[in-house]
């Protein structure tokens, strides 16, 4: 289900507890609703608003940590581009146009990565590490001239080593998703809080704008966690400028 839609299932949840709450307080009867009954109603109610605290806290965190760790995988695979591009120059800069090959790499791996608004062809699956593969193999065939350009061409195989862990990295963490029973259980909760608020409120606009107001924060929230842990496409989303600033080095 996209993040959107989940988003506003959960404002339909929240809010729709509250105007639940309000509909039922309306005809409990008068020993439902004294100050006895309010006091044990809300003291119950604080640990699952406690709880629910410490899940929103919690899938924020994991959010915003997987943003980053995939922003700084990112950089590091621009970077380590960068750095292969100079060793190949320094090794030979004629090894049968690898360096034309570098540059096309980097334009697919941007493409992949961010592809256009409705681009239904995103590549072959596994294609960016078969290009990568291949310029290994083109290094390692490179005959090296003295001590000087051989330490070169290791250095440069390293090199593409590590851009090789950070793929597989970045792939894995595509993968990782933030679970579903999180989501839901928090919802629950949320909703059992926000029947609780409309139970014991009085009945007039200030009261409903606010539970309104509140009700979309908290929606808004769980959509943001969902939108942060696919940093690819969304409001929440990773630059490709990093990568797009490596290809214009290329090219330059």
């Amino acid at each position: 289900m996209p993040h959107i839609e989940i988003g506003l299932l959960a404002f339909a949840c929240i809010f729709g507890g509250a105007v639940l709450g309000l509909a039922v307080g309306r005809i409990l009867p008068e020993s439902y609703t004294n100050e006895q009954t309010q006091k044990i109603v809300q003291t119950t109610m604080n640990t699952v608003a406690l709880l629910s605290a410490l899940v929103l806290g919690l899938l924020t965190a994991s959010a915003k940590s997987n943003f980053d760790a995939r922003n700084k995988s990112i950089e590091q695979f621009a970077a380590n581009l960068r750095q292969l591009n100079r060793e190949i120059k320094n090794v030979n800069p004629k090894i049968e146009g690898l360096e034309d090959q570098l540059r096309q790499y980097c334009a697919q791996k941007i493409l992949l990565m961010w592809p256009p608004p409705n681009a239904k062809d995103r590549g072959m699956p596994g294609q960016d590490l078969r290009s990568l593969e291949s310029i290994a193999q083109k290094i390692r065939e490179f005959a090296p001239a003295g001590e000087a350009q051989r330490l070169l061409q290791a250095s440069a195989l390293q090199t593409v080593g590590e851009l090789i862990r950070t793929r597989w990295a970045l792939a894995v963490q595509e993968g990782s998703e933030i679970p579903r029973a999180f989501i839901c259980v928090l919802l629950f909760w949320l909703t059992l809080l926000f029947i609780n608020y409309g139970l014991f409120s009085h009945r007039n606009a200030l009261v409903i704008g606010a539970l309104f107001v509140c009700a979309l924060s908290l929606a808004s929230a769980i959509y943001l966690i969902l939108d942060l842990n696919e940093p690819f496409g969304g409001i929440i989303s990773l630059s490709p400028k990093p990568l797009q600033d490596t290809l214009a080095q290329m090219t330059g």
